[in-house]
């Protein structure tokens, strides 16, 4: 600040000098407040509720996308890589869904998955044109791509990360973590619910254990845990799905459960 005065005295104040000043002035209050805090994470795209709430952008007759509407067996389409994130054991502590006031988004702690087979369900892809490049190349319903790994142009999207920008990872469901934490099923009344698949998500400090940003939804829904509380807790709710034609939720999509990881912090509870 002593060098700009002097410039102005001797010289005025150049836009080089005013440029010193100001730059010193942001690196003082970065000293004083710390590191800056991240942005906040995109949730769709495009990155408007209202979008994708209008009914004529809804995916099924029974939601929009971010409902996680699963219609039929080849709406999961099959995908392999990573990584990708875990919630479908999310939404009770400690792998906790906190929603926020407004009930429009769930701060959920989820699973960070290296590696793996796991399944994008078409109804439910929340970026707009990548959902329609799938639709044309698997179906409406998924089916074209029914036992192709990474035919859906959606798989390339959640293993390069790019499917929302500014994310670390994408959600999606996977079974690799059946092995150390059994599926179950539990049919939940109407009420909120979180729709995690292929919601944004974030690294944390704790590793394996990732914060994805999924929108809410309020109807009826299933939990991937038998006799499950649908109640998750104060100010929790559950990640889950609605399957419209209960019962048969997982298990048709292939419920065998590989062999659990040797890395101690996949599918570890925080």
């Amino acid at each position: 600040m002593k060098l700009t005065k002097l410039v102005c005295a001797v010289a005025g104040c150049s836009l080089f000098a005013i440029a010193i000043a100001l730059n010193g002035r942001a690196i003082a209050a970065g000293a004083d407040h710390g590191p800056a805090e991240p942005a906040p994470l995109t949730h769709f795209v495009p990155d408007s509720l209202s979008f994708w709430s209008e009914h004529d952008h809804w995916t099924t007759p029974y939601g929009p996308a971010f409902a996680t509407i699963i219609e039929k067996i080849s709406n999961n389409m099959p995908c392999s890589g990573g990584p990708f994130a875990l919630c479908a054991y999310s939404g009770a502590a400690p792998m906790g869904c906190k929603a926020d006031k407004a009930g429009e988004f769930a701060d959920c702690k989820c699973f960070e998955i290296p590696s793996g087979s796991y399944f994008v369900n078409i109804n439910a892809i929340l970026n707009h044109d990548v959902y329609v490049k799938t639709v044309k190349v698997c179906g409406k319903d998924g089916s074209r791509c029914t036992g192709h790994p990474n035919k859906a142009p959606a798989c390339k999207y959640v293993n390069d990360h790019s499917l929302v920008p500014g994310a670390d990872l994408i959600s999606a469901f996977s079974f690799e973590c059946a092995g150390k934490i059994p599926f179950g099923h539990s049919r939940c009344d109407s009420s909120p619910y979180a729709g995690c698949m292929t919601a944004p998500c974030r690294r944390t400090a704790t590793p394996g254990i990732v914060d994805c940003s999924c929108p809410m939804f309020s109807g009826p829904h299933e939990l991937g845990t038998d006799h499950g509380d649908c109640n998750a807790g104060d100010g929790l709710v559950w990640s889950s799905a609605y399957y419209p034609q209960w019962p048969g939720s997982f298990a048709p999509i292939g419920s065998s459960a590989p062999a659990a990881s040797s890395d101690a912090n996949v599918c570890k509870m925080p």
